[in-house]
């Protein structure tokens, strides 16, 4: 299991989120599923907390960790 930094603004049509508002900012979880080669997947998932009222402008405190866990679909 790996982890490293991970740019928040990425969208991905193979990506769902979750957002739920707080009253101090914006909590966001996002789990991708992606080709990465012939039969090789990466399956990436992460937490993220803004302090901005929206995260669509990716402002604020910007936290994404990203574990990635990389296998052979055979």
């Amino acid at each position: 299991m790996n982890s490293e930094n991970y740019p928040i603004c990425k969208t991905s049509s193979d990506e769902y989120q979750f957002f739920s508002d707080g009253r101090r900012g914006v909590f966001e979880m996002r789990i991708v599923f992606e080709q990465v080669g012939d039969d090789v997947y990466n399956l990436a998932f992460g937490m993220h907390y803004s302090e901005a009222s929206t995260i669509a402008n990716c402002s604020g405190t910007e936290i994404w960790i990203r574990y990635w866990q990389q296998w052979d679909s055979q």
